[in-house]
């Protein structure tokens, strides 16, 4: 039995052995072949290119150029028809030998009047009367009338001034008395009314003629 097994065991050793020894026959032949093969690419794939004509890149197409756009149609308006003139013949006014109705003719635009000449009068109370400045001759004071104190202001002690303004009419006369100012007022209105009511005058005079004069008279109640 163990004469068996170490047979066994021995034959195994051998064989394996053999197998071993082949391959490393069989790999001692291929390994030149393999050597070669990777070097042989090696250089293949790191050695420089052989000088062959090398072709241009490729340039990119150019992009089209966008459509033209396309020309909208005009709509085309019929000629509008000409309608003839009639014919109408013009008449010369000069050539006219019709009458001119007189209703045609506008009237002509009658004048202004013409401005009176030198001063003009103004109207007072009723009469007209020229002012003092613009007479040739002015009127004159013929018979002069001291106006009478008031007792009343006499008796306060006040003293005042009153403008009364009058006419003097063509004949001397004063006409349409009134009073323009007085200081104070209520104490010598009457007292200078009266007094103008009774002066008498001398009229001024325009061209040589009497007229209605407008005058100013002034009062001044003074205590002595």
């Amino acid at each position: 039995m163990m004469t068996a097994a170490r047979s066994i065991t021995l034959a195994f050793s051998v064989s394996m052995h053999a197998l071993l020894l082949g391959g490393f026959i069989f790999l001692a032949k291929e390994a030149p072949n393999n050597a070669e093969r990777v070097y042989r690419v090696a250089l293949a794939e790191f050695a420089p290119a052989p000088n062959l004509p090398q072709t241009p890149p490729a340039v990119p197409d150019a992009p089209a150029p966008p459509p033209e756009p396309v020309p909208q149609k005009q709509e085309v308006q019929p000629p509008k028809p000409v309608q003839p003139k009639p014919d109408v013949k013009k008449i010369s006014p000069k050539k006219s030998d019709a009458p001119v109705p007189k209703e045609a003719v506008a009237p002509a635009p009658p004048s202004p009047p013409a401005a009176p000449a030198g001063p003009q009068p103004r109207a007072m109370g009723g009469l007209s009367a020229y002012e003092i400045d613009t007479l040739d001759q002015r009127p004159s004071v013929t018979r002069r009338v001291e106006p009478e104190y008031p007792n009343k202001a006499r008796r306060m002690n006040i003293q005042g001034s009153v403008k009364v303004r009058l006419v003097v009419d063509s004949s001397g006369q004063p006409r349409h008395c009134e009073i323009i100012s007085a200081t104070p007022e209520g104490y010598f209105e009457d007292a200078a009314l009266k007094a103008a009511q009774s002066m008498r005058f001398a009229p001024g005079k325009l061209k040589g003629q009497p007229v209605n004069t407008l005058v100013v008279l002034p009062f001044a109640f003074k205590l002595r």
